[in-house]
């Protein structure tokens, strides 16, 4: 963007990571915002998302605690898994998991969950004949069915929370009625900042509902065998070896590791354009797959991909996961140094996002203010991402 004259900014770039080093908590502390904290963020749908059965009332469906891992690729790295935590490291939160526990949704009910993601459950379909499978655009589809589901389900939560936080702050109107300016003007920018991220939340509930429509309207025509390409399977590799990481997840492309600008994920009506990327691992392999959609022009990204080795190939796509999503888990055996490891807990905390501190010599509108904190943010991913070589060969099961 073209800065005004006599605007000055300092950003900093939001990491949870970061965040975490500087809180100095004493162990009651901890205890007593953990309770605090304890159901805060909890969402309960009234019936299944797929087939409409309802979840209250009489003769209930059962709710099911779905995974947004499968469970084989999840059970290769035993029963207790490090999760995102492990590299943030924020004393509020645990950084394990129980197998059960893991990546886990309520969206639908048990029927719906045992019968809708069959055939890329099946972990013996993972191997070299996986590209040929005459039920390859089912599997994909399941796959980013899943994904929408999952990530539906993370921003009702956000959704949720932000609806509640508004409640508690006095409208805009009661708040002009204070008489102490700096308690005014407080509130003001505190409910602008919940107002804000309710509507983004809101963008996004709606654009994952979409998505998710239209892949179980797309898994109807291709069980009846309607002849459809609409996903891309961009990637697919089989590794030799077990790595010590399962994930799968929907990553919402800004930029890739190379450079590429994919779209601005900061405009509320921009098209977003995704990578579904998994990485399931078992004993003495890896299956990593990226799916992309038919219309989705992210060739620049995906030719990127297939340029280079498969073990740099490997460790850009678990940048993007890491950076990305919060749909990874590691084996509890893995050294702490890897936990501990700068870079992957710069990414693992990074929120694509920045708090900027304007000064100016006159009077700013808002939106130029917003332009430069999104043009701060945008600018911190990029530089994240292209050290994506930095991921220590451990992680790649080397």
């Amino acid at each position: 963007m073209n800065r005004p004259e006599g605007i000055d900014s300092i950003t900093r770039v939001v990491n949870r990571s970061a965040e975490a080093d500087d809180m100095k908590l004493s162990k009651e502390e901890v205890i007593s915002l953990r309770r605090q904290y304890s159901g805060l963020y909890t969402y309960s749908a009234s019936k299944c998302k797929i087939c409409g059965a309802t979840f209250k009332g009489n003769n209930p469906s059962e709710t099911c605690l779905s995974h947004s891992i499968p469970q084989f690729a999840l059970k290769t790295l035993g029963n207790r898994l490090k999760d995102i935590n492990a590299f943030i490291q924020n004393p509020l939160d645990s950084d394990e998991t129980g197998l059960k526990r893991a990546g886990t949704f309520k969206l639908i009910c048990s029927k719906c969950d045992n019968t809708k993601f069959a055939e890329y459950e099946d972990p013996n379909i993972y191997d070299d004949l996986f590209c040929e499978s005459s039920k390859l655009q089912i599997i994909l589809n399941e796959i980013v069915m899943k994904n929408s589901l999952y990530s539906l389900y993370i921003h009702l939560l956000d959704y949720k929370y932000y609806k509640d936080e508004l409640s508690k702050i006095p409208s805009e109107a009661a708040i002009k009625l204070f008489t102490d300016p700096l308690l005014s003007s407080s509130l003001l920018d505190e409910r602008k900042m919940a107002e804000e991220r309710f509507t983004v939340e809101q963008a996004d509930v709606k654009d994952c509902e979409q998505e998710f429509k239209k892949t179980l309207s797309l898994r109807k025509e291709l069980l009846n065998k309607i002849p459809l390409e609409s996903w891309n399977l961009s990637y697919f590799h089989i590794f030799d070896r077990q790595f010590p990481i399962a994930a799968q997840a929907k990553v919402a492309l800004s930029t890739d590791c190379w450079g590429n600008k994919i779209c601005d994920t900061t405009k509320l009506n921009a098209e977003i354009k995704c990578l579904h990327i998994c990485i399931f691992p078992f004993k003495e392999k890896t299956a990593v797959l990226v799916i992309s959609k038919m219309d989705d022009n992210v060739e620049e990204t995906i030719n990127c991909l297939k340029s280079i080795s498969d073990d740099e190939a490997a460790k850009a796509l678990i940048a993007l996961i890491m950076n990305g999503s919060r749909a990874f888990y590691f084996d509890q055996k893995t050294p702490q140094e890897i936990f501990n490891n700068a870079y992957l807990r710069a990414l693992a905390g990074n929120e694509d996002e920045s708090l900027c501190y304007i000064s100016s010599d006159h009077p700013i509108e808002d939106e130029v203010a917003k332009e430069i904190v999104q043009e701060s943010a945008l600018q911190s991913t990029p530089l994240l991402l292209a050290d994506y070589q930095r991921i220590p060969d451990y992680v790649i099961g080397k």
